[in-house]
């Protein structure tokens, strides 16, 4: 389960297709835009839920394109669940 503060990797395009290189740069955009908007719903102590018809609505954009990026990085079929952040030594805090 991913865990508070809450980071999006992509991999990046490397390739040479402007279609496929347009579809990476959205999909950056898109996933900053995510990252941002969970990080700043995070609550002290508490594991959260976000489903990515919500995200999508509060985004304004499409929610096959928030499952996209969200599925393979730990999300479900209707959203992702988010565990509350870790100290340093390891012990939730």
């Amino acid at each position: 389960m991913p865990q508070f503060p809450f980071v999006i990797s992509l991999d990046p395009y490397r390739g040479n297709d402007l279609k496929k290189l347009a579809k990476y740069e959205f999909q950056k955009a898109l996933a900053c835009q995510i990252q941002e908007h969970i990080n700043a719903q995070e609550e002290p102590d508490k594991t959260m839920m976000f489903t990515y018809e919500d995200i999508s609505i509060r985004l304004d954009c499409d929610a096959s394109d928030v499952r996209a990026i969200l599925f393979p990085i730990g999300g479900g079929s209707n959203g992702i669940t988010i565990g509350k952040r870790v100290n340093d030594e390891g012990a939730k805090s």
